[in-house]
Protein backbone atom coordinates (compact mmCIF):
# COMPACT_ATOMS: atom_id res chain seq x y z
CA UNK A 1 0.00 0.00 0.00
CA UNK A 2 1.62 3.47 -1.13
CA UNK A 3 1.20 6.52 1.29
CA UNK A 4 -0.90 8.78 -0.79
CA UNK A 5 -0.50 11.33 1.02
CA UNK A 6 3.47 11.49 1.21
CA UNK A 7 3.92 14.53 -0.88
CA UNK A 8 0.94 16.53 1.08
CA UNK A 9 2.83 15.89 4.25
CA UNK A 10 6.16 16.69 2.83
CA UNK A 11 4.86 19.85 1.72
CA UNK A 12 3.69 20.64 5.53
CA UNK A 13 6.41 19.66 6.88
CA UNK A 14 8.88 21.64 4.78
CA UNK A 15 6.40 24.86 5.37
CA UNK A 16 7.27 23.92 9.10
CA UNK A 17 10.92 23.93 8.28
CA UNK A 18 10.71 27.29 7.05
CA UNK A 19 11.44 26.24 3.39
CA UNK A 20 8.57 27.96 0.78
CA UNK A 21 7.28 26.97 -2.31
CA UNK A 22 9.84 26.43 -5.40
CA UNK A 23 7.44 27.15 -7.72
CA UNK A 24 5.46 30.30 -8.78
CA UNK A 25 2.53 30.57 -6.70
CA UNK A 26 0.10 29.44 -9.62
CA UNK A 27 2.30 26.51 -10.03
CA UNK A 28 2.19 25.58 -6.38
CA UNK A 29 -2.24 25.76 -6.63
CA UNK A 30 -2.28 24.08 -9.84
CA UNK A 31 0.05 21.14 -8.42
CA UNK A 32 -2.24 20.72 -5.05
CA UNK A 33 -5.31 20.44 -7.18
CA UNK A 34 -3.69 18.11 -9.01
CA UNK A 35 -2.34 16.03 -6.07
CA UNK A 36 -5.95 16.27 -4.81
CA UNK A 37 -7.23 14.80 -8.06
CA UNK A 38 -4.70 12.33 -7.83
CA UNK A 39 -5.64 10.98 -4.44
CA UNK A 40 -9.39 11.08 -5.15
CA UNK A 41 -8.75 8.79 -7.93
CA UNK A 42 -6.64 6.56 -5.91
CA UNK A 43 -8.27 6.23 -3.25
CA UNK A 44 -11.68 5.65 -5.04
CA UNK A 45 -10.25 3.04 -7.43
CA UNK A 46 -9.02 1.33 -3.86
CA UNK A 47 -13.36 1.28 -3.05
CA UNK A 48 -14.40 0.54 -5.65
CA UNK A 49 -12.04 -2.41 -6.76
CA UNK A 50 -12.26 -3.35 -2.98
CA UNK A 51 -8.68 -4.96 -2.72
CA UNK A 52 -7.10 -7.13 -0.39
CA UNK A 53 -6.69 -4.57 2.59
CA UNK A 54 -9.21 -2.18 1.14
CA UNK A 55 -10.75 -1.11 4.67
CA UNK A 56 -7.36 -0.83 6.20
CA UNK A 57 -6.09 1.27 3.27
CA UNK A 58 -9.22 3.86 3.68
CA UNK A 59 -8.29 3.90 7.66
CA UNK A 60 -4.96 3.99 7.27
CA UNK A 61 -5.23 7.41 5.20
CA UNK A 62 -8.18 8.66 7.02
CA UNK A 63 -5.74 8.99 10.32
CA UNK A 64 -3.17 10.42 7.96
CA UNK A 65 -5.32 12.65 6.71
CA UNK A 66 -6.91 13.63 10.07
CA UNK A 67 -2.81 14.01 11.50
CA UNK A 68 -1.50 16.30 8.62
CA UNK A 69 -4.23 18.68 9.07
CA UNK A 70 -3.81 18.56 12.78
CA UNK A 71 0.19 19.52 11.63
CA UNK A 72 -0.53 22.02 9.32
CA UNK A 73 -2.44 23.84 12.30
CA UNK A 74 0.37 23.88 14.29
CA UNK A 75 2.58 25.11 11.25
CA UNK A 76 -0.08 27.79 10.29
CA UNK A 77 -0.13 29.14 14.04
CA UNK A 78 3.84 28.52 14.35
CA UNK A 79 6.62 31.15 14.20
CA UNK A 80 7.36 30.49 10.68
CA UNK A 81 5.28 33.48 9.65
CA UNK A 82 6.81 36.28 12.51
CA UNK A 83 9.19 38.30 10.56
CA UNK A 84 7.94 38.04 6.99
CA UNK A 85 6.83 40.90 4.51
CA UNK A 86 3.55 41.22 4.48
CA UNK A 87 3.31 39.99 0.46
CA UNK A 88 5.42 36.34 1.68
CA UNK A 89 2.91 36.09 4.72
CA UNK A 90 0.31 36.60 2.44
CA UNK A 91 1.04 34.20 0.07
CA UNK A 92 2.06 31.63 2.85
CA UNK A 93 -1.33 31.68 4.84
CA UNK A 94 -2.85 31.36 1.35
CA UNK A 95 -1.20 28.17 1.07
CA UNK A 96 -2.38 27.13 4.45
CA UNK A 97 -5.91 27.53 3.69
CA UNK A 98 -6.02 25.63 0.22
CA UNK A 99 -4.08 22.94 2.08
CA UNK A 100 -6.66 22.62 4.93
CA UNK A 101 -9.57 23.43 2.44
CA UNK A 102 -8.31 20.60 0.05
CA UNK A 103 -7.38 18.28 3.08
CA UNK A 104 -10.79 19.03 4.32
CA UNK A 105 -11.95 17.53 1.48
CA UNK A 106 -10.24 14.43 0.80
CA UNK A 107 -11.08 13.29 4.49
CA UNK A 108 -14.41 13.77 3.97
CA UNK A 109 -14.58 12.14 0.86
CA UNK A 110 -12.78 9.03 2.49
CA UNK A 111 -15.41 9.06 5.29
CA UNK A 112 -18.04 8.56 2.32
CA UNK A 113 -16.07 5.76 0.99
CA UNK A 114 -15.33 3.88 4.46
CA UNK A 115 -19.23 4.22 5.02
CA UNK A 116 -19.34 2.34 1.73
CA UNK A 117 -21.99 5.24 0.22
CA UNK A 118 -18.77 5.90 -2.19
CA UNK A 119 -18.91 6.08 -5.47
CA UNK A 120 -15.86 6.40 -7.91
CA UNK A 121 -15.19 10.08 -7.97
CA UNK A 122 -15.63 12.17 -11.43
CA UNK A 123 -13.17 14.43 -10.92
CA UNK A 124 -12.30 15.92 -13.99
Amino acid sequence: MNNEFARLGQLIFDLHAGKQFDLSEEENFIFLEEEYKRITIQLGGVWHYKALGWTYALDFHAAEGQRLLTKLRIVKDGDELHGMDEFERERLIRAYKNLFMGLTELIRRIDILRLGKGVVPDVN
